[in-house]
């Protein structure tokens, strides 16, 4: 079937990483210019909103996440650290980058940078090319950053789940032992030694498998990704059933990768598609590829909650243990690993991972693999 026009250029810019970028700038040619700049970048698609005010940008923050804010010191109802910090406020995890002209704003920038900022960058002594370097370095040096303080978080939380979930049926283990003596209590003692053994060795298998993922993948095999999708039915039938979730798997590329592990990506994002569906709504979940520039692009679209605000990062959804409190097994059971798994797993065959989402409407998780 013939292509409408522009369908082709729709559908690939959903293949492209998006960066969504805010510009708070209330000169109409340094915000055109900025917006204009921003358009060079060919290797990631970045969704620029502008606006000329502190009013607005609060208001433009409060309605959707941004990875980026591009920031005049000097705009008619704020200026320098006052709105820096109003700034921050609205959005602790943005990356900002402050776009300065005048000698008066200079004094600011120091403290602004020791405050969190970025970096800045010269009106009018910064070319196109450079002004765009200088945002993708932001965007990536405070990905880092975040990572980083994530990763301590995911420590603390690690070391809270290990000390709940392997203390707990210790502590029953030991009391039903000092039961078991006891004729009346003899059976239940040892189902539940029995019971507690079974959970702690599922958190140990938990955690092997998980930190096992990250190391070098050596069995490969070419394969057809829907035999890694079947796999991954084929284990969750029971859950899809009760669920009444319906999967469409359309055409897959036959590709160089682990079979075990590309299931449990399958796996991993189908799940999470049936746990997060809306209520008195059968979970619809489509399955899907596109060729992108010596890539496989394979999508998992579902039509359930979407993502959660606080989520719609691609670096804070990927990290384990982020359920209900850290250590703690999320109200829709397991610790939260499964998308952290996912990430490891397509980064360790060379790809990538990124998603889409709308709230009410549902989710479409991207990955790529080398063709």
């Amino acid at each position: 079937m013939e292509k409408r026009p522009g369908e082709k250029a729709q559908s690939e810019e959903l293949l492209i990483p998006v960066v969504r970028i805010l510009i708070v700038e209330d000169d109409p040619i340094d915000a055109k210019w900025a917006e204009k700049a921003l358009m060079l970048r060919r290797d990631v698609q970045c969704r620029v909103e502008t606006v000329d005010l502190l009013s607005k940008a609060k208001e433009a923050l409060s309605k959707k996440p941004f990875e980026v804010i591009i920031l005049d010191l000097d705009i008619p109802d704020a200026n320098g650290i006052e709105l820096f910090n109003a700034i921050k406020k609205f959005s602790r995890d943005a990356a900002v980058l402050i776009m300065t002209g005048t000698p008066e704003e200079y004094r600011f920038v120091e403290n602004i940078l020791h405050l969190g900022a970025q970096d800045y960058v010269i009106k009018g002594e910064t070319t196109a090319e450079e002004f765009v370097r200088s945002v993708m370095y932001a965007k990536e040096r405070n990905r880092l950053i975040y990572e980083l303080e994530q990763k301590n978080r995911t420590l603390e939380g690690f070391s809270s789940m290990v000390s709940h979930d392997l203390k707990q049926p210790l502590t029953a283990i030991k009391t039903a032992i000092v039961n078991i003596d006891n004729p009346a209590a003899k059976k239940e003692s040892r189902e539940t030694i029995k019971s507690r053994c079974d959970d702690m060795a599922r958190t140990i298998d938990t955690l092997l498998s998980y930190a096992s993922v990250g190391r070098k993948i050596e069995k490969k095999e070419k394969i057809g990704l829907s035999v890694c999708v079947q796999d991954a039915i084929a284990n969750l039938k029971i859950i899809i059933a009760t669920a009444g979730a319906k999967i469409k798997l359309n055409p897959l590329p036959t590709v160089l990768v682990n079979r075990d592990l590309m299931k449990l990506v399958f796996q991993n994002l189908i799940l999470n598609a049936i746990k997060f569906r809306r209520p008195k709504l059968n979970p619809r979940i489509v399955i899907s590829s596109n060729e992108k520039e010596g890539f496989w692009i394979i999508s998992v679209k579902d039509n359930g909650k979407g993502v959660a605000r606080e989520y719609q990062n691609n670096v804070k959804i990927f990290l384990p243990f982020q359920g209900k409190g850290f250590g703690k097994v999320s109200k829709y059971g397991g610790y939260g690993i499964g998308l952290s798994t996912s990430k490891m797993i397509v980064e360790s065959h060379g790809g990538q991972i990124w998603f889409e989402t709308q709230l009410g409407k549902g989710t479409t998780f991207y990955f790529s693999i080398p063709k």
